[in-house]
């Protein structure tokens, strides 16, 4: 009986260590998607603004740092903007789709 006991504590004690370590590594990978995508977006807001400059016939060494961070920053908050309500627009579409499902479905049973 003591056996059982130490075997099932053994057990338990693996199972917290495995939910612990998926745990671990879940949030390292998300954080390195974290910064991939931080790191696209501010390369994306960089070559809008230097095309833009372009079209104004303009070149990055006509602004100071701060004149460019600001930009940059600029931008690249607009694009988190379009991809936020990008993302809740894809949100917003799909639980209207589950709550349409649903209600059909409920209309379907009533009408058995």
């Amino acid at each position: 009986m003591k056996i059982m006991h130490q075997v099932r504590d053994f057990l338990d004690f693996c199972k917290q260590t495995i939910h612990k370590n998926s745990n671990e590594a879940f949030q390292k990978t998300k954080r390195a998607l974290f910064k991939e995508k931080s790191q696209k977006i501010r390369e994306q807001a960089v070559k809008i603004v230097e095309k833009r400059l372009i079209k104004e016939n303009m070149q990055l060494s006509d602004f100071n740092e701060e004149e460019l961070r600001i930009m940059f920053e600029a931008e690249e908050k607009r694009l988190l903007e379009q991809i936020h309500a990008k993302e809740l627009k894809e949100k917003q579409e799909k639980t209207t789709k589950h709550f349409k499902e649903v209600w059909e479905k409920g209309d379907n049973e009533q009408e058995k």
